[in-house]
Formats: C-alpha cells, structure tokens, sequence
C-alpha cells in the first residue's frame, strides 16, 4: 500500500497497428536502463478500454559483439550470413524506435584507410535488412586476445536502411553505407532485420574508387558523339558531397579541354538506353602533364 503514492511515471508506449511485432500488430514494446536492484511498476491495459489476454515478455538486450565474426574481407567478397536463432540487440546509435532492433549477427573488418561501401545489395539477400556501423577503441590485437573487450569501446558511426528505394538492382531489401576509414582501425558491424524480420544476406565490403586514371580522351568538343559504357567498370562512391547510394555506381572517365566559351555537356542522344548522371571535375593538371602521366 506504500507504492501509490511513490511512483513516477517514467515513459508510456503504444506500438499497436506499426507491424514492430512480428506475431500480431496490437503489441507494444518499451526500452528502459535499469538501475540494479531498483523496483519498477507495470501496467497493461487495452487502447480504446479494450480487454484481453496477452503475453508480456521482460528480458535483457544484448548489444554486445564479442561473437563478432571477422575481420572479413574488404575486396567485394561476399560474406552470406543469417540473423535467425540470434540474440535480440535493442535499439542503437540513438535510436529509440523498436522497428530498428530485432535478431542480429555481427561482423568487424579492418579499415583500408579509403573510402568503402557496405553493402547487403546482392541477391543472396531475403529479408528487409538493416544496418548498425561502430568504431572500435580496441585494437585487432586485443580483440583477438580477448573478444569480450570489445563491447564497452564500441562508439556508433551511422545506421542505415535504405529498403525499398531501388538503389540495389538485385532486390529492394538491401542497406548501404560508405565510410571513410582509418587505416587499420578496427569497425564493427550488426545486420538486423526491420521490424524483427529474419533471414539470408550477402554482405560486400568493397573500396570506392574515384579515380581518374583511366580517363579517355580529350574527347571532342565540336557536337560529334562519344558512344560508351559503364558496364564492368569500377564501382565509384558518391562524390562532390553526395552522400547518398543513389549517386554511386559504375562509372566510365572522360576528359576534355575548354575552348573558352560555353559549352553544354549531354547523354541526351538516342544511343542512351539507361537513366544517367553526371560528374563535372576541374583538373589542376594541364592537358601536356595528363598525356605524360
């Protein structure tokens, strides 16, 4: 009889009608950090005075990776993985939404010192998948000695999902990230599915290439049309500032020299058969020192 009037609420929540819940869509999910040994008071009632049975679940999340599989490469080798039968990891990297948690399999890998894509964009890839990205305090060294170390020095970077925004051409279920790493620095990454969904993934990890080595030219300037293609040809991140997967893929390099007047540069030609985009760099090259080198 004591406790009525010493409580203070702490938080409400209803989740009924989001599909959080993979069993029903009339569930509802809170996180709390705990204080040991601290009592907490429940109440569970019907939205709208509704009455019913329900199955009321309290249990630990497990955000921790010293399960972490790894390093695995960073060449484009497909790592295929599953979150089934996996700890549930709670919300992360600020993220208070139960639709970002669910069964998750963690991988860490090793920075190159360039830029990189994570990517689940293949089609080994089932579920709608999404993405936590970490940076290590700890070293590869003392993780390998001892892998429990890790979870207390893990900082998160970014999450991702990009679901259904066609960015992949294999499936709409992928999520992507680029990343500028730190030569030899330790990242981790967890795949979890939205809305608690399991399944298969194709992990790639791969360095972005924007370099212009190869660049055919100088191509002309005087209207005559220069056919070519993308395909097979490196993957290139986003650039001039663009962050977003949208703006990435293959892409074919050109050059060509002013003529001191305005131009206009096109793909509008009828030989174009896909939905092209286009970066415009200036050099600080001259076109004698690119012919040498």
């Amino acid at each position: 009889t004591t406790c009525d009037d010493k409580l203070a609420c702490i938080t409400y929540q209803d989740n009924s009608g989001s599909n959080q819940c993979p069993t029903n869509s009339f569930s509802s999910t809170i996180w709390l950090n705990t204080e040991k040994d601290k009592v907490y008071y429940l109440a569970v009632l019907g939205v709208r005075k509704e009455v019913g049975i329900f199955g009321l679940h309290i249990y630990e999340e497990t955000n921790n990776c010293e399960n972490a599989e790894g390093p695995i490469p960073t060449n484009g080798t497909v790592t295929v993985g599953t979150n089934k039968g996996l700890e549930i990891m709670g919300p992360s990297c600020s993220i208070t939404n139960t639709y970002y948690s669910g069964p998750g399999k963690w991988y860490y890998f090793v920075g190159t010192g360039r830029t990189i894509t994570i990517t689940t964009c293949d089609e080994a890839t089932d579920f709608n998948t999404f993405l936590y990205l970490y940076e290590a305090s700890s070293t590869e060294a003392e993780i390998y000695s001892d892998p429990t170390t890790c979870d207390d020095k893990l900082a998160c970077i970014t999450y991702q999902d990009n679901s259904g925004s066609n960015q992949c051409p294999t499936n709409s279920f992928s999520s992507t990230i680029w990343l500028n790493t730190e030569k030899d620095k330790v990242y981790y990454l967890a795949v979890l599915g939205v809305r608690k969904e399991v399944g298969i993934f194709g992990l790639h990890i791969y360095e972005e290439t924007n370099n212009c080595e190869n660049a055919e030219g100088p191509i002309p300037t005087n209207g005559t049309v220069t056919v070519g293609t993308n395909k097979g040809l490196e993957i290139m991140g986003p650039s001039c500032s663009i962050t977003n997967t949208y703006y990435s893929g293959p892409g074919k390099w050109y050059y060509f020299v002013g003529t001191g007047r305005t131009i206009t540069i096109t793909t509008c030609d009828e030989a174009t058969d896909f939905n092209t985009f286009l970066y415009l760099y200036e050099a600080s090259s001259t076109e004698a020192e690119i012919y040498s080198d």
